[in-house]
């Protein structure tokens, strides 16, 4: 009978993660999530090969080698780890062929050898390591292997999270070091208490804050994490701890794998508007994770989530491009920046796109609620049906052929939309409130709150709407107020009780096209039909 109840007694954590204790807890929790965790774990057992592959002999007596595996199918393991400024063991056009004749483990720094070492162990035959698989230094092939990144990790049969290795050669199989009572027993296989760390020391760990890595665990269905002092197993469907007979079904962390995987498994054939949110307030809780992380290249975000995007991606859900999606690509534009951002001098996305950001993103806290009455439901389309903006077409310039990757200067999208002028100044003796526009998760303060992207001096503003083309008066500090135009984007799915705010684009001029407009920032607002006339649709070029 399976240990499956949560308040079974610990497991006695092994001294070292290369002890044959360690294995066969992680076979048993392979063999338990095949067996019976159904159709979220579920893993076709001949799946197609990536590209290539390190093919591991059973006997260590023989040399590893790369594989082209063309029509190849099976069961690999694949690798999530930071490269860092450990030494660099890797596959380039020059080498290939000296590559795929043969090369021994001790060619390989740590991480890479403890990798090897550990896809044996668990009884596989292959594993995908991107430094050996991918050709380096070759745009062509990474950009054609980054492309598959959905498939890579969603057909391993498990992913080896190197989660305490800081670089290549600080390696994955390392001794633990843990407080716990004297051991007794006849075996000492037993003590009173163990004190590890908890679930949610994952954040701190170094793979958790590498950007790449963000997606490898997200696309993999069921992740073998070695962490400081014990491994872990997280797939689909729950987590099981080597200290724990028990499982977690419910993770307590920062951030739970399985609170976004579960949006893969469905793959969407209707429209329904409440799929739709759901889908897209799932993606902007991903892209939220995925730009705090760290890219040694911060222009590869867009790649390094391109991965997630296929496995999203669904004919409901419409083209994705540049970050968004074409059924409602508003529900991803009406984010915040935490912190004043300021634009790079080397253009890496339109202004709209939350790619061009350096540091933390939030999102409006009711605009993707899917827990609303039948009644407010109804509120929520009338506004989308009668105020709400309208996709009239886009110009994406792609780098590559890599439909998901970076977009070039000049890529735009074209709107319809609700528009009205504010006034924005600046008042120089105040402090601007970071946290400020953010919202009660129950209800919203009533008023208006305005959020620039790029907040030069941290001060606060004075804003109000205008009703026409009326010129500011009695400017702050000295200085004149400076006209914007707002487009409305998003309403809140709330009740009228809540206060549900709407969302709109501040929009500025762009400096180097005539008629084309840049996101300057975004206004919250309490929205009142009665102004209605104040509001009028207009066609937008955005760049």
């Amino acid at each position: 009978m399976d240990a499956e109840q949560d308040e079974l007694p610990g497991r006695l954590i092994s001294a070292h993660a290369e002890y044959n204790e360690c294995f066969d807890v992680a076979k048993g929790w392979l063999e338990r999530c095949t067996r019976t965790h159904g159709a979220a774990c579920a893993l076709q057992i001949n799946a197609p090969f990536p590209s290539r592959l390190v093919h591991v002999p059973p006997q260590p007596t023989q040399p590893l080698c790369i594989r082209a595996t063309k029509g190849m199918t099976g069961q690999y393991v694949a690798l999530s780890y930071v490269w860092g400024h450990g030494t660099a063991f890797t596959t380039t056009r020059d080498n290939l062929e000296s590559r795929m004749e043969g090369f021994w483990p001790t060619d390989l720094p740590k991480t890479l050898r403890d990798c090897v070492y550990i896809t044996r162990r668990m009884g596989f035959e292959w594993v995908w390591i991107d430094a050996l698989c991918i050709l380096q230094g070759d745009f062509d092939d990474w950009n054609h292997e980054s492309a598959l990144m959905a498939s890579v990790y969603g057909n391993a049969v498990l992913t080896i999270s190197a989660d305490a290795a800081r670089d290549t050669d600080d390696g994955i199989l390392l001794p633990r070091r843990l407080m716990r009572s004297p051991r007794f027993g006849p075996h000492e296989n037993f003590c009173f208490q163990e004190l590890e760390q908890p679930w949610e020391s994952i954040t701190q760990q170094y793979v958790y804050g590498r950007g790449w890595a963000f997606q490898e665990r997200i696309l993999s269905v069921r992740v073998l994490h070695f962490l400081e002092d014990q491994i872990a197993w997280e797939c689909n469907s729950t987590l099981y701890r080597e200290g724990f007979h028990g499982r977690d079904t419910h993770t307590e962390s920062h951030f739970a794998k399985s609170r976004y995987t579960k949006q893969f498994h469905r793959k969407l054939s209707a429209v329904e508007d409440t799929d739709i949110i759901s889908q897209l307030g799932a993606w902007n809780y991903m892209v939220q994770e995925l730009v705090v992380r760290k890219f040694k290249v911060p222009s590869d975000r867009f790649a390094a989530i391109s991965g997630i995007a296929t496995a999203l991606e669904t004919p409901a859900l419409g083209a994705y491009f540049a970050g968004v999606w074409e059924r409602n690509p508003f529900l991803t534009m009406a984010w915040y920046t935490l912190y004043g951002q300021d634009h790079l001098p080397n253009y890496r996305s339109p202004s709209w796109s939350w790619e061009w950001t350096n540091s933390q993103l939030l999102w409006p806290s009711g605009h993707c609620n899917l827990a609303i009455s039948a009644g407010d439901e109804a509120t929520w389309r009338a506004w989308s049906a009668k105020w709400g903006p309208r996709l009239v077409g886009r110009n994406i310039l792609l780098e590559s052929s890599q439909s998901k990757g970076r977009v070039l200067e000049g890529t735009s999208m074209t709107i319809s939309g609700q528009c009205r002028y504010i006034f924005i100044e600046e008042e120089l003796d105040t402090k601007y409130d970071d946290w400020g526009f953010c919202v009660d998760y129950e209800r919203n303060a009533l008023g208006m709150k305005v959020h620039p992207d790029r907040r030069p001096n941290n001060c606060g503003y004075k804003y109000w709407f205008c009703e026409g083309d009326e010129v500011a008066e009695e400017p702050c500090d000295g200085n004149s107020a400076a006209k914007y135009l707002c487009v409305q984007i998003v309403r809140d799915r709330k009740s009228p009780d809540a206060n549900p705010k709407v969302y709109a684009l501040i929009l500025e001029e762009d400096a180097k096209e005539q008629g084309a407009y840049k996101r300057f920032g975004v206004v919250a607002f309490d929205f009142d039909e009665g102004e209605g006339n104040f509001w009028v649709r207009k066609t937008l070029k955005l760049v």
